[in-house]
């Protein structure tokens, strides 16, 4: 009996949701042991806080440098990146969205096409979408 979709997700996923607080416990632990340095709990309830936010930024920017390192290993450029202004593209994403309503849709690829070339990244939500649009 194999375990149920959520479950199995919830299981993949618990390394992402205790390892960034297990090393800011694990250092609170050190630090307490071996160099008798006593973080206030505040530091260590804020530290425990931005845990994740930290991680998270720290994963997306790896990724992003594992990309670019791939690429020149094989000889190839990353293609040109959207511009954006928000985390996680969220502007251009509301720009779009706006956007398909007036106009047909799909029709900001062809706007960006003629602006960044024929192969472009579009990053949505921290990930890498290639588009190709040729004509």
């Amino acid at each position: 009996m194999s375990l149920p979709p959520g479950l199995r997700y919830t299981l993949r996923q618990l390394p992402n949701i205790l390892i960034p607080p297990a090393i800011i416990y694990a250092s609170a632990y050190i630090a307490r042991g071996y160099f008798q340095l006593s973080p206030p709990t505040w530091l260590l309830v804020l530290l425990t806080l931005f845990s994740w936010p930290i991680a998270f930024t720290a994963r997306v920017q790896y990724h992003d440098y594992a990309n670019l390192l791939r690429a020149r290993t094989l000889g190839a450029v990353c293609p040109r990146a959207i511009p954006h202004k928000w985390p996680g593209s969220i502007d251009l994403l509301k720009t779009i969205f706006a956007m398909d309503n007036v106009r047909y849709l799909g029709h900001s690829l062809f706007e960006w096409r003629e602006e960044y070339g024929n192969i472009f990244n579009f990053r949505v939500m921290f990930e890498d979408r290639l588009a190709n649009a040729l004509a």
